[in-house]
């Protein structure tokens, strides 16, 4: 059994060590370290270099690449990489806790109904401080089912383990679409009954203002910029475009059915988007008092204060 990690960096000499550390000590060694830097224009690549080679780090590669390919293509790039059985993703600027592989390890290697583990989070801010904390955590392990995943997209690389045979089967086909590396796995993996979440919080995401995610504290601060908003709600609705269009080779059984109601929630999510594109209300409207499991209705009540809040000049 081997365990590799996949990390890619571009402009992180702020905040890279302290995630190096925090790999390099961890309680189960993985087998692999793939960094992949994007052609930084700050010293990022020689500190991961100089930290390789000071530590006499076997396992452990980084490369640059040739010109810039951008996050979604660099993580790509570096995963194909990838050799170990199970595959982590990593950031360029978190902490994890030290036995974050080891726990994660243990529970996917014995059970083949588990395509992606997920882990939870807190959060801590450019200094270390928690801004977001709960100790409130278990050892359950519990499967998201399709619609849940849907409606939350619950699945941040940063907290992911992969099989590395299910990233084989559907990278090509992610790639060729367009899609990011992190949430379309967990669709496709929620649609094959092989999405699973464990209730302990084994990563410290940091926050800051430079984080390629653009991460926000809860979805109604994502408003603000409200072009970027427009895109990040077309992405989501691509994910769920995919997984239609490649249904017959994705769902099993149990998720067979599903099929009518997820296109409809596409249809309406799709009406939501140009509607946002063009600020008009009653498309929105219409998708608030729609009853369908695969929508998220907090997301519906974004998308109106968005339109309700007056265009920047």
């Amino acid at each position: 059994m081997k365990v590799s990690v996949v990390m890619t960096c571009y402009n992180g000499e702020k905040y890279i060590e302290k995630q190096l550390l925090s790999i390099r000590d961890q309680t189960y060694k993985p087998d692999e370290v793939i960094i992949a830097d994007d052609r930084s224009n700050d010293d990022t690549y020689q500190i991961v270099s100089a930290f390789i080679e000071n530590n006499d780090l076997n396992g452990w590669s980084v490369y640059q690449n040739t010109s810039n390919l951008g996050v979604i293509m660099n993580f790509y790039s570096a995963m194909k990489k990838a050799s170990g059985d199970f595959v982590f993703f990593c950031d360029q600027d978190d902490i994890w806790e030290l036995s974050k592989i080891d726990e994660m390890v243990n529970i996917i290697k014995d059970r083949q109904e588990i395509l992606v583990l997920m882990s939870k989070e807190n959060r801590i801010d450019e200094n270390d401080q928690f801004i977001q904390y709960t100790d409130a955590e278990s050892s359950d392990v519990k499967r998201i089912g399709l619609s849940e995943e849907v409606r939350e997209c619950l699945g941040a690389g940063h907290l992911l383990v992969l099989r590395k045979s299910f990233i084989d089967q559907y990278i090509d086909a992610l790639i060729s679409a367009g899609m990011t590396f992190d949430v379309p796995f967990c669709v496709v993996a929620a649609a094959r009954s092989g999405l699973y979440q464990y209730d302990r919080r084994l990563v410290k995401r940091r926050i800051h203002g430079n984080n390629t995610s653009g991460i926000k504290q809860n979805r109604f601060d994502r408003i603000k910029d409200y072009d970027k908003y427009v895109r990040g709600r077309r992405m989501r609705l691509g994910y769920f475009e995919f997984l239609c269009d490649n249904w017959e080779n994705i769902a099993d059984e149990e998720n067979k059915g599903a099929y009518s109601e997820l296109n409809k929630a596409i249809g309406i999510l799709q009406n939501s988007v140009d509607a946002l594109k063009k600020r008009k209300l009653a498309p929105l409207l219409k998708e608030l008092f729609s009853w369908n499991k695969f929508l998220n209705k907090s997301i519906s009540v974004a998308n109106i204060l968005a339109v309700l809040k007056p265009a920047s000049k």
